[in-house]
């Protein structure tokens, strides 16, 4: 008898389990035939799925029960009392939902007394009851729903303009983020006409000339109100580049959490690590060529906000800047003040670094067979040329490292101040890099420094430069993508 009970119980659990399952299973907008809403005081509204209008309210609504937090209080309503407003859900396979407001009740000298709970509501699915916290459906129950506006505004020649480029540009729109999101999602998410703000509009070769930059911000997401970033896309318009649409530069702004019901969408995080400036914080040195290289490059700029210069009373810092599609490169170089360097270039001999970024990827530098193991610092492990021993490979997480000296020691002192900086800089992490190579040569004072890496998007970025160690650190540590 006593097992017999067990199992009934059992029984009973596993049918009580799968209600709440079915329950709490995830609503699709789509199966939504209509959705009406009343209260009791008066007043009635229904949305239909079949307009494209109504249809965007209903998308809103269900999305909020889905995103809504369940709340453990006890569900059951007072049979006596009529909630104020009731919104009832008609699914297309004849399924019936009610969303109403949450009350809290309490006895009092036998008296039930009953306040609305706020920012709670009930919905009954599947003739079960959750209680579910979300203020913004509590309010539109309660109000906003008598304010959402089912008439479209009225159109204008310009808005329909807007209307026809947002649509022959979608192509070019959805395989940019296609191609960039890709990595990240294992959906493409998609891209509104009404999330696409036009930026700039530039006619390049002068008046009724047909050769266009324009300049977007989009916003793509999941579902209807789901957005996972922020991004500014530039196209080039022109009849005579096939298609006659290019895209010339895409600019991830930010990046924004999906909610729990969508995180399996995930392939790899992203994230905003790689900061982002404006052209005032950039060196002054380089800010005159900030419009060249950003207009010029589908590569995300990086620039320095900090540069030591290496002048003097009678030198100062020179740059030479090229720019193509998806490559870019800076020269950095000592010329005397009183030279012109446009009139008198200075020579190869006087260049102290350059920096380029282009489309690609990296591939680091393996450990040489033949070293063996040295030891371990500052979370580093260390090997060494075990007969010249003056030539150091280094492994820190997503760092590769070579160290080759003058001399005996040289690379030893080399080490230190790298990781000594780096460690300050807490080994760069507040940048978007997948894996890098750092190659120092010479001598720690006068050295040749090499800092090599990929970012998640794609792209690599070199930084070369003929000075301290520590300044070195510094300049890569203040490169930041500028907007």
């Amino acid at each position: 008898m006593k097992q017999l009970s067990i199992i009934i119980l059992v029984f009973f659990g596993i049918i009580l389990s799968v209600q709440q399952v079915k329950a709490n299973a995830l609503m699709k907008w789509e199966d939504v035939a209509s959705m009406q809403i009343y209260r009791t005081s008066g007043g009635t509204r229904t949305f239909n799925e079949n307009d494209g209008i109504e249809a965007f309210v209903i998308q809103k609504v269900i999305e909020w029960i889905n995103t809504a937090r369940p709340v453990k209080e006890k569900t059951e309503l007072d049979d006596k009392k009529t909630p104020i407003a009731v919104i009832k859900i008609k699914m297309k396979n004849g399924d019936v939902a009610i969303v109403e407001p949450a009350y809290d009740c309490h006895v009092q000298n036998k008296t039930k007394f009953c306040t609305l709970a706020d920012g709670d509501v009930i919905l009954t699915r599947n003739n079960q009851k959750i209680r579910l916290k979300s203020v913004q459906l509590f309010d539109w129950l309660l109000v906003k729903w008598k304010h959402e506006r089912t008439t479209p505004p009225q159109d204008t020649k310009e808005m329909m303009v807007n209307d026809i480029l947002m649509l022959l540009l979608s192509p070019e729109i959805d395989a940019a983020v296609s191609n960039y999101y890709s990595k990240y999602y294992k959906e493409t998410p998609m891209v509104y006409p009404y999330q696409i703000d036009i930026e700039k509009v530039e006619r390049i070769d002068g008046f009724r000339t047909f050769h266009f930059l324009i300049t977007l911000e989009i916003t793509p997401v999941f579902g209807a109100h789901n957005p996972v970033g922020k991004d500014r896309l530039t196209f080039e318009i022109a009849p005579t580049i096939p298609g006659q649409v290019k895209l010339k530069k895409f600019e991830h702004l930010e990046s924004y959490e999906l909610p729990p019901h969508l995180q399996d969408l995930i392939k790899q995080k992203m994230t905003n690590s790689q900061t982002t400036a404006t052209s005032q914080e950039v060196v002054p040195f380089l800010r005159p060529y900030i419009n060249e290289l950003s207009e010029n490059t589908n590569v995300p700029v990086l620039l320095p906000s900090y540069w030591n210069a290496q002048n003097s009373k009678s030198k100062k810092t020179f740059v030479k800047v090229k720019a193509y599609e998806n490559y870019y490169k800076i020269y950095f170089l000592i010329t005397p003040y009183r030279n012109d360097p446009e009139v008198f270039p200075p020579p190869e001999s006087s260049r102290i670094g350059e920096l380029y970024g282009f489309v690609g990827s990296l591939t680091t530098s393996e450990r040489p067979s033949d070293f063996v193991f040295y030891k371990k610092k500052d979370g580093a492990k260390l090997w060494i040329q075990p007969w010249i021993r003056s030539v150091i490979y280094a492994k820190r997480g997503s760092w590769s490292m070579l160290f080759d000296g003058d001399n005996g020691d040289e690379p030893y002192q080399q080490a230190d101040n790298l990781f000594e900086a780096m460690k300050k800089t807490n080994w760069l992490k507040n940048k978007n890099i997948h894996e890098g190579t750092i190659a120092i040569h010479g001598t720690r004072r006068n050295a040749d420094s090499e800092f090599v890496w990929q970012t998640d998007d794609g792209f690599v970025y070199h930084f070369h430069y003929k000075g301290p160690i520590k300044e070195s650190v510094k300049i890569v540590d203040s490169l930041q993508i500028i907007h």
